[in-house]
């Protein structure tokens, strides 16, 4: 009890550094996927001691808003936009990140499966039970992530629909870089214009 105490406190300060709009501080997609990383990870642990966290608020956010965040900017592909020191383009949410997809499942979010375009094999967790969620698209298209100073139009949810971010915010902490106004173009299963660096 008092080493989940412990943790519970040291995971809603994780919380601390999320904007309104449940970004990660620094603006960085790159970023919030490392952070939702590790968070999700004690989500998980939490959820096999039969004590599900996910839609628990801490400082008004909560580890299925922070992703629906994230889930708001990606591209067609599922790939996280290449904005201020992020990796360069074509780098999907759900790569190299399995961690991310047990606790999509587990949360029952078709619509975040669906949109970072999740293989649909249900993935194996000792212990519970996981179903596959109904894959629908989410009710939103274009977003305005204020705090986040991030601007995403889109024509849809497919592959070959069209997407543009602007990156109009803040400077966006250490990760930040000099490219405001700038902005990444997909459309027609294609990147058109990438990342363009400082």
């Amino acid at each position: 009890r008092r080493w989940l105490s412990t943790a519970e406190a040291r995971f809603a300060e994780c919380f601390e550094d999320f904007l309104d709009d449940g970004y990660w501080w620094e603006c960085s997609p790159s970023h919030s996927v490392y952070m939702l990383r590790g968070m999700l990870k004690y989500g998980l642990a939490r959820h096999l001691l039969g004590d599900p966290v996910w839609r628990t608020k801490f400082g008004g956010t909560s580890l299925e808003s922070a992703v629906e965040s994230l889930c708001k900017t990606v591209n067609p592909f599922g790939e996280y936009p290449a904005i201020n020191d992020s990796t360069g383009n074509g780098w999907a949410v759900l790569d190299g990140t399995t961690e991310i997809r047990a606790p999509l499942y587990l949360m029952g979010r078709g619509d975040f499966l669906e949109v970072l375009r999740d293989s649909g094999e249900v993935p194996f967790v000792p212990g519970v039970e996981v179903s596959a969620p109904e894959r629908i698209k989410p009710s939103y298209t274009s977003v305005l992530l204020p705090h986040a100073g991030l601007a995403v139009m889109r024509d849809g949810w497919g592959k070959d629909d069209g997407y543009l971010v602007l990156d109009y915010g803040p400077h966006g902490g250490g990760h930040g870089h000099p490219d405001k106004l700038s902005f990444i173009l997909v459309d027609d299963g294609h990147h058109w214009i990438p990342d363009a660096g400082n």
